[in-house]
C-alpha cells in the first residue's frame, strides 16, 4: 500500500486506505483459514498401499493431574484391525511431553511387526515430528526423549513417519483420552477395544468409498 504519492494525502484518504488494506489482509487470512478447515472437514482415514500396514498415535495430557495418555492402533492396508494400545504415563509436563512420548510408544510398538512396510501417522503434534526429523542437535527439555526416537527410528526398516488431522485419526485419539482412565498401559490383539469399533467400522467403509 502507498499512502504518500506526490505529496501529503488527505486524511480521509489516508484512513481509506488503510481501512481498505486491512480488509483485504483479514479477508485473505479468513479464506486460508476457512480452506485449512474445510480440508480437515474432509479428511478421512486412507488405507495404505497393499501389504502395507498403518500405525495411528496420538497423544493426551491432564494438567491438574500430570497423567499422559498415548493411544496407538495398527491397522492393515484395508483397513482390519491388528492390534491397539492405551499408554498411561505418568509425570508428564506438557502436552508436548505427551506426544513424544506417545510416538516413543509408537516406534516401539512398530519392531513387533517385522519388516513389512508401515506408515506412522501422527497428529496434532507436527512440532514433535519436525524435531524428530531434524538432523540438528536439540537442547530443549525432551532432547533425550528426542533422540529416543530418533534412535529407534533408525532401526527399523521400512517405516514412514507423516502428521495428519485429528479427524483422519479419531481412533487414537479415542484411545488417548481411554488411557487417561485405566490403571495402566493396556494392549489389544486381534479383537478391538469397544471405544474405537465404531470408528474402524467407518474408516474401513469411507476408505473404499473414496478408493473408488
Amino acid at each position: 500500500m502507498e499512502i504518500w504519492t506526490n505529496g501529503m494525502m488527505e486524511e480521509t484518504s489516508v484512513v481509506h486506505h488503510l481501512y481498505v488494506w486491512m480488509r483485504n489482509a483479514w479477508i485473505r487470512k479468513y479464506q486460508a483459514a476457512l480452506s485449512v478447515s474445510n480440508s480437515r472437514a474432509k479428511a478421512k482415514w486412507q488405507k495404505t498401499p497393499l501389504g502395507a500396514n498403518k500405525i495411528n498415535v496420538d497423544g493426551a495430557f491432564q494438567v491438574h493431574t500430570g497423567i499422559g495418555g498415548g493411544g496407538i492402533i495398527a491397522r492393515y492396508s484395508a483397513g482390519c484391525f491388528v492390534a491397539a494400545r492405551a499408554c498411561k504415563f505418568n509425570h508428564v509436563a506438557s502436552p508436548e511431553h505427551a506426544e513424544t512420548l506417545a510416538l516413543r510408544e509408537a516406534l516401539l510398538f512398530a519392531q513387533d511387526f517385522g519388516p513389512v512396510p508401515k506408515m506412522i501417522e501422527k497428529i496434532h503434534a507436527r512440532g514433535v515430528l519436525q524435531s524428530i526429523q531434524d538432523t540438528m542437535e536439540d537442547r530443549s527439555q525432551l532432547s533425550c526423549l528426542f533422540s529416543d526416537c530418533k534412535f529407534l527410528l533408525s532401526q527399523l526398516e521400512n517405516v514412514s513417519i507423516q502428521f495428519d488431522y485429528r479427524e483422519t485419526n479419531q481412533a487414537a485419539h479415542r484411545l488417548a483420552r481411554l488411557a487417561l482412565t485405566l490403571p495402566e498401559t493396556t494392549s489389544w490383539l486381534q479383537d478391538p477395544p469397544d471405544a474405537v469399533c465404531d470408528v474402524l467400522v467407518e474408516d474401513s467403509m469411507q476408505s473404499l468409498i473414496y478408493s473408488q
